[in-house]
């Protein structure tokens, strides 16, 4: 339901897409590809596009990686995707195994932790799980 509180009469639903650039396309792309193991979806004129997940109206949640042009640096962004506390403590143990440097830390006040690792362009990549009991916990 919308929130006349931010005047425009509309709210937002949910997460649709999350872009990117990159220095390094093929290394960042097989980082999200093969280590966090995102779908890769068709591209669009040389993007790499990787379904995310479901989100609002069954529409995919999507990362778009796109090449830096010759003067942009590439922007270091922060990517928090949302994973059991079982699926954490596994993807730590995967990050380990592939010589990733990654580190815990709790996210103060939102009963959530965040297992935090960089991609091959230096963006943080967090995967945020509850703390707490219940489904979303994986116990």
């Amino acid at each position: 339901m919308a929130d006349e509180r931010f005047g425009g009469g509309f709210g937002v639903r949910g997460l649709d897409e999350v872009a990117i650039r990159c220095r390094d396309l093929p290394a960042t792309a097989r980082f999200y590809g093969e280590i966090l193991g995102l779908e890769r979806l068709a591209g669009r004129d040389g993007i790499a596009v990787f379904r995310i997940a479901e989100g609002f109206g069954g529409q995919d949640v999507v990362l778009a990686l796109s090449p830096a042009g010759p003067e942009e640096p590439g922007a270091p962004a922060h990517l928090a995707l949302r994973v059991t506390a079982h699926d954490q403590a596994r993807a730590a143990d995967w990050f380990r195994r592939l010589g990733l440097s990654c580190r815990y830390a709790d996210l103060p006040g939102t009963g959530r932790r965040g297992l935090f690792a960089a991609d091959p362009e230096g963006n943080t990549v967090a995967l945020v799980a509850a703390t707490g009991g219940g489904p979303e916990h994986g116990g």
